[in-house]
Order: C-alpha cells, then sequence, then structure tokens
C-alpha cells in the first residue's frame, strides 16, 4: 500500500485489507511518503494494533515522482508470493478479493498478474459512480495477452486495469524503464502493460474495488494540459520501448492527444501552444482518420484566421478522443 496525504481515506483502506478471508498468510506493508497531515500518526496507531500484521516504511522525505519512487520501495520491501496493490484514498469492497485471485494466479501458472473492474466514486458527488471494465471483457475471455490489449486499444482508450484491482505474482521490477517513472499520471496504463510483457494477464468479471476520485489525488487535481502532456509522454515512451511494433496505433493515439491539447490551449487563449500542438497532431498520423478532419479546419481557422466564438463553443463541448 502506498500512501500520501490521505488521512480522510486510509482508515478505510487498512480495513479492507484486514477483512480480507484467506487460507493464507498474508502482510500489509505500507509506505508513507512523509504526508503533511495525519495520515502517519493513523497508520502508526494501527500498526500498534496489528503488530504482526501491518509494517510501515515512514520515510524522512517525500521520495517524489508522483508516488513511483515510493512505489518501488514498498515493491522491493514485500516478501511474499504475491503482491496485491492499493493506494491510500481507495479501497477493495469484497472480503474474498485476494482469495479468489490467488486461487485465479494458482490455476493458471501462465499467468503473471489478474485483475477485476472496479468502482469509480466521485467524492462530491458530482457524478454517478460508474463500473469500470475492459472492452475487451465483452468477448468473455479470462486471459489476455499482451498483444491483446494493445492491438484492440484496450488500454489506449482509457485504464482498464487500476493498479487496486491487480494481484500479481512478485517479479522482481529492477529493469524498470527509467521513463516509468516519469509517468506519474499514467503509471497505471505503463505498470500494466509491462507486467504484461512478462506473461498472460487473467481477469475476473467481478467488481472488488473502489477508485475513489477527489479533489486531492494527484491525477485528478491536475489540469486537462497536464493530463495530456502526461498521456503524450507516455506513449512515446511506450512506442520506444516496444521497439515500434505498434506504431501506428500508438502515434494515432499521441495525434488524438494533441488535438485534445491544442484545443485546451485555445480555449485558454494559449495560442503560440494552440498552434504548435495543431501542427504535432498532423504531424503525429497524418492519416489518422479516428481526428475529424472538420474539426481540424476549425480549429486551424479559429487559430490562424477568425476567432469565431461559435467555433470556440462547438470545440468547448464536443465529446473527447481523449477520456481524461
Amino acid at each position: 500500500m502506498i500512501t500520501y496525504n490521505h488521512e480522510k481515506f486510509i482508515a478505510q483502506a487498512i480495513d479492507s485489507a484486514l477483512m480480507q478471508q484467506v487460507n493464507f498468510d498474508y502482510e500489509i506493508v505500507i509506505g508513507e511518503d512523509c504526508s503533511t497531515d495525519k495520515t502517519r500518526e493513523i497508520l502508526v496507531d494501527y500498526q500498534k494494533k496489528y503488530p504482526d500484521k501491518i509494517r510501515l516504511l515512514l520515510h524522512e522525505k517525500n521520495l517524489g515522482g508522483g508516488g513511483l519512487y515510493n512505489e518501488l520501495v514498498v515493491h522491493k520491501a514485500c516478501q511474499g508470493e504475491y503482491i496485491a496493490w492499493l493506494e491510500g484514498d481507495d479501497y477493495w469492497t469484497s472480503p474474498h478479493k485476494l482469495q479468489m485471485q490467488v486461487d485465479f494466479l494458482e490455476k493458471h501458472p501462465d499467468c503473471v498478474s489478474c485483475f477485476h473492474p472496479y468502482l469509480d466514486i466521485y467524492e462530491n458527488g458530482s457524478q454517478e459512480p460508474e463500473i469500470c471494465k475492459p472492452a475487451l471483457a465483452a468477448s468473455k475471455k479470462s486471459i489476455f495477452t499482451c498483444e491483446d490489449l494493445l492491438e484492440h486499444q484496450g488500454l489506449l482508450d482509457g485504464n482498464i486495469i487500476h493498479l487496486n484491482s491487480m494481484v500479481s505474482r512478485n517479479i522482481s521490477r529492477d529493469d524498470l524503464p527509467e521513463w516509468y517513472y516519469q509517468c506519474s499520471g499514467a503509471e497505471d496504463w505503463a505498470h500494466s502493460i509491462l507486467t504484461a510483457q512478462q506473461g498472460n494477464i487473467g481477469y475476473i468479471d467481478e467488481v472488488m474495488a473502489i477508485y475513489r476520485i477527489h479533489g486531492g489525488g494527484i491525477y485528478t487535481s491536475a489540469t486537462a494540459i497536464k493530463k495530456l502532456k502526461t498521456r503524450i509522454n507516455f506513449f512515446q515512451h511506450l512506442n520506444a520501448h516496444l521497439k515500434f511494433k505498434y506504431n501506428k496505433l500508438l502515434r494515432s493515439k499521441i495525434s488524438e492527444c494533441y488535438y485534445e491539447l491544442c484545443k485546451e490551449y485555445a480555449i485558454n487563449e494559449q495560442f503560440t501552444e494552440a498552434k504548435k500542438s495543431l501542427v504535432d497532431c498532423l504531424l503525429s498520423a497524418p492519416l489518422n482518420r479516428r481526428v475529424s478532419r472538420k474539426k481540424i479546419f476549425k480549429l486551424f481557422v479559429y487559430l490562424y484566421f477568425a476567432r469565431f466564438k461559435s467555433f470556440k463553443h462547438d470545440f468547448s463541448t464536443e465529446t473527447r478522443y481523449v477520456e481524461l
């Protein structure tokens, strides 16, 4: 478990781990990344109550990287055969989650990890809770390859494998590429694909976790511009990491991100940046048919010739190509 400034949520996260009903021993390893609230105090109290179950890693300073370095330290501290991830502002909903996933991995030695759907909840109540599951679930398959996830755009059109839904074999992460630690905000994508390169990924079609969306979250509190830049950076690094095997697909996703970035800059009247992003959109994938040429033309006219309010309204309200 990794946590930073989660005093409102951390108790629920720990309780959801403590409630697991299993036929094996497990340990809760928590990396506390030098919070500025009362998260650490709450953790210390829990550790005193459950000294044989909870092990704390209390960092003397924030490790940075949007929590990714904390994640690495926690991973290296884990001694079990399997690892289940949980962030301090999320929680598990089923007391049988760990047992079900470990049983799955025991039954399928070809799988290095397995996951399940989760429920998005908005802390401020602004939207109804939403079940997040892979588009590939429609295939009724329970085991996916890395190629399945990439070729069908399962991981690229939306993050289907959240860390709090995964249980994985305890495989060394010493060889993680350096770019992984530059992908805060896209780490779930990176983690899923890098894991899938080592073996198949299993799927259990049962919602067993909550992903909490709130203003204090590292990713949810970021601006749309920052999120899009993170996506672009991730897709570019991933394309090179995969030796451009999926170049056409990944460049089309980069193009879509640049289109959305152009719109965000235009809405904020950052026209120099908007023009550059529009050029990058076209250069990334000139033949990308997923981005409407009509919409690109409207943006081009708006940026270079006439800033019609109707045009701005259109691209301010249109459905995104990239879900943020």
